[in-house]
């Protein structure tokens, strides 16, 4: 069974949801994101790096966000992405368990895709992995699709990586992220 799915749209312009603002992070949005991601080194990481983030509140409250960035991509789950200058990545997205359900994901891809086709961007790649039910359905109610599948285990200290029918072997301190590259 795959461990991750890429999953990838063609940026289209989206409307708004009901019942949320949707905009870019700010500084005091910051320490919420960290509390519920990788940490505050990597959200840091992030943006000095590029990236940008897109939050989404509910009466006047941070209630998700997903991170933005151009390739290539330094994500998490030890995966390196690597595609075209008009690929923007989508990763790390959270919704607070108290506003699931109500399209978030979707208002954020929208508003995300509405500013990245006005900068010359054509599509939008993300991965999530496939035990997370939740947010697999986040990524085809926003309209993206599987690209492909990616099988990740990790073995004393090496990862066996199965990726497009073949096999790679690294080991995680010395080689670094696996290298996926997007055509």
């Amino acid at each position: 069974m795959p461990t991750h799915i890429i999953y990838q749209s063609d940026l289209k312009p989206g409307g708004e949801v009901a019942g949320c603002n949707v905009r870019w992070s700010r500084d005091d949005d910051l320490q919420k994101i960290a509390a519920h991601t990788e940490g505050a080194e990597f959200v840091q990481s992030c943006l000095s790096s590029g990236g940008r983030i897109v939050v989404a509140e509910i009466d006047g409250q941070v209630a998700g966000w997903r991170f933005y960035m151009p390739s290539p991509c330094p994500q998490t789950y030890r995966f390196e992405f690597h595609a075209p200058d008009d690929v923007i990545f989508g990763f790390s997205a959270f919704v607070l368990p108290e506003h699931r359900g109500k399209r978030l994901f979707s208002a954020i891809h929208h508003f995300a895709a509405n500013y990245y086709i006005s900068a010359g961007y054509r599509r939008i790649v993300s991965l999530t992995g496939t035990w997370n039910s939740a947010s697999k359905s986040a990524h085809k109610k926003a309209g993206e699709q599987p690209l492909l599948k990616i099988w990740s285990w990790t073995v004393f200290g090496f990862a066996l990586v199965r990726y497009q029918g073949r096999f790679y072997l690294r080991h995680l301190t010395t080689q670094g992220r696996f290298r996926v590259l997007i055509d």
